[in-house]
């Protein structure tokens, strides 16, 4: 699927939000806003970037990623404030990158308004995303929950494709939870 490249900046202000994956040897704090929205993805190598590749999103059937045997992984993104204890500290509005297990530690609960510690130790970026439940402190009233598709596919250049058939089963197995009971 090619990229539709735009030189124009977004016109809707949602679209600027940023995305965050906690970083390694670090932690912090969140409150949840909406529900996590699951998607499959790749972590396809790329020398010329910081992080030495990046997540794309697997498109189904027809991806590129797939074809080049680069394994899938699951992500999960959802809208919430985070404390930022800079200069001027306060919360900021970000969608935040789950993993599979963190994501499933927070399955079956009411997560608008959840404060959380989002951790991980150790020097490298990749090891085990760890969440806590943290009480939130000092809140302003919590934003409206908005669609946060928008925001992967302007990042992504496409649409993630989760209902296609090579992964549908697998992405929908976190909200098939709790339609089980």
């Amino acid at each position: 699927m090619p990229i539709q490249w735009d030189n124009r900046p977004p016109n809707r202000k949602w679209c600027g939000i940023r995305i965050v994956s906690v970083p390694a040897n670090s932690s912090l704090a969140f409150v949840l806003l909406g529900d996590v929205l699951g998607v499959w993805t790749h972590w396809v190598p790329d020398a010329s970037e910081r992080a030495g590749g990046r997540t794309r999103p697997c498109i189904g059937d027809h991806c590129p990623h797939c074809a080049a045997r680069i394994p899938t992984r699951w992500r999960g993104y959802i809208q919430a404030l985070m404390w930022t204890s800079n200069a001027s500290a306060r919360w900021t509005e970000v969608v935040l990158e789950l993993t599979e297990s963190a994501a499933l530690f927070l399955d079956g609960r009411e997560l608008r308004g959840l404060g959380i510690t989002a951790s991980r130790a150790g020097k490298l970026s990749h090891v085990r995303l760890r969440i806590e439940d943290a009480p939130a402190r000092g809140l302003p009233p919590l934003p409206d929950v908005r669609p946060i598709s928008p925001i992967l596919e302007r990042m992504w250049g496409s649409v993630p494709d989760a209902g296609s058939e090579r992964h549908g089963e697998q992405a929908n197995k976190l909200s098939l939870k709790n339609d089980m009971g």
